[in-house]
């Protein structure tokens, strides 16, 4: 084979594999997962311009992907149940299933350590272990992953609650969940996504601020602060390369941990990582456990009624 037939199979190579595995969902989508009863947006990454088919059970939808290649399809009247069905989402030859989805109220919980604490960690931890397994009672767990920038997806998977189970839980979440499940008698899911110590402004998008005349300096004193933990560890940096003895190297490799670009009080960097990603999927509410970090400043109130999120989907989607 000469040198062009050579490069021209090289090329057909190259773009069948950019062009394999464009079909992409976040990992709320996965086994297990809780869609909002009523409508439910499925959403995900594709070829530009390509057409998606969603299904589960026997209610259909589609969409085509924009030029960015996101798209956004609509399950319309889903009726609440806890029997679990495929989730199939087709694109071309590209095939994605999630396995036993149902559908029932789902719910975000987040915040700082009130959130956080688990049911292990309660009095009640026992009782809680010794009720049965509930495949109607879900939780998603989100990744601590503090972000600089918004990210496209988050780390974790939907558990069912069970008593081997039940001890990693959100004890906020699972007994909110556990007792609206009691009431509404439908599947629940909680998506817990929080950090212990985290201020509010942490949680909110950028521009969170905007139209609040008295919080008209956050905005500033944000990329202040930044731009100093910035200087402070370039300083450091240098110090840590010339530095020979160990002792002193070790409280400087210590400090200079401490001042790491991204960190989950970093302004909107749990937004970023651990909130961006979800915005779109389609939950009741969300119930918020926050406040002790922000209760020294004097505007406290005001970041925390920013968290967006309406009945209609994380973020307003």
């Amino acid at each position: 084979m000469g040198m062009l037939p050579r490069l021209a199979a090289l090329v057909l190579c190259c773009s069948a594999l950019v062009s394999a595995g464009e079909l992409k969902l976040i990992a709320l989508f996965s086994d297990h997962a809780v869609l909002q009863a009523g409508d439910a947006a499925v959403f995900g990454k594709a070829h530009p311009g390509a057409k998606v088919n969603v299904k589960l059970g026997s209610v259909e939808a589609s969409a085509t992907a924009g030029n960015d290649g996101k798209w956004s399809a609509t399950l319309a009247g889903l009726k609440p149940t806890e029997q679990g069905k495929d989730l199939v989402v087709s694109s071309g030859e590209e095939v994605f299933t999630a396995h036993d989805v149902i559908i029932g109220e789902v719910w975000i919980g987040s915040g700082q350590s009130n959130m956080q604490w688990t049911v292990s960690n309660t009095s009640t931890v026992v009782e809680a272990k010794s009720r049965p397994a509930d495949a109607g009672l879900r939780v998603f767990t989100v990744a601590r992953t503090p972000k600089a920038e918004p990210a496209d997806d988050v780390q974790g998977s939907w558990v069912l609650s069970a008593p081997d189970t039940v001890e990693s839980f959100t004890a906020t979440g699972f007994y909110f969940g556990r007792e609206l499940r009691a009431n509404i008698k439908q599947p629940v899911g909680i998506i817990h996504t929080s950090i212990g110590g985290t201020r509010a402004e942490a949680w909110g998008p950028k521009g969170m601020y905007a139209g609040d005349a008295d919080a008209k300096d956050f905005d500033a004193n944000e990329s202040s602060a930044i731009k100093a933990r910035a200087v402070a560890l370039e300083k450091l940096t240098a110090k840590i390369a010339v530095e020979k003895d160990k002792p002193a190297l070790a409280k400087l490799n210590k400090a200079a941990a401490s001042l790491a670009p991204v960190w989950s009080n970093g302004p909107h960097m749990n937004w970023n990582g651990m909130v961006a990603p979800l915005v779109g999927y389609s939950v009741r509410g969300a119930i918020w456990y926050q406040g002790e970090s922000n209760a020294g400043q004097p505007l406290y109130h005001r970041p925390a009624p920013s968290f967006p999120c309406p009945s209609s989907g994380v973020g307003g989607r």
